[in-house]
């Protein structure tokens, strides 16, 4: 995998309103789930880098590409995120955060796949 950080964010994480986390629950995605995120955001898009602030359409992502990746998504992380997320945070970091989400709301039990998006769960994704 090519080095991405999540970690120089833009955003202040201590400012962001996280949802509550029993001991145990991670907040970040494993170095596995991180891994096949950046592979299908490479993949869908044919692309042989990824930044987090690669913007999907600016770099020739479209319609049907972001309902591929949707779809990969539930099918190899278990989770399902929303088609709005690709329009209104088109960036690998908004998705990230987004899967982030999702993951953690499976792992607290609210649904075995759950559509969220960041605005709806009233969390700070960035």
């Amino acid at each position: 995998m090519d080095t991405i950080s999540f970690a120089s964010r833009r955003t202040n994480r201590a400012s962001r309103q996280e949802p509550s986390v029993d001991a145990g629950i991670a907040h970040e995605l494993t170095a596995e789930q991180l891994d096949i995120l950046v592979t299908l955001w490479k993949t869908v898009l044919d692309q042989e880098t990824a930044a987090i602030e690669d913007h999907f359409f600016e770099i020739g992502g479209t319609s049907l590409d972001a309902m591929l990746m949707s779809a990969r998504i539930k099918k190899m992380l278990g989770v399902q995120i929303s088609l709005t997320t690709f329009f209104d945070e088109p960036t690998l970091e908004m998705l990230y955060e987004e899967v982030r989400v999702a993951l953690f709301r499976k792992a607290q039990g609210q649904h075995d796949l759950v559509e969220v998006n960041c605005k709806e769960a009233n969390v700070s994704c960035g």
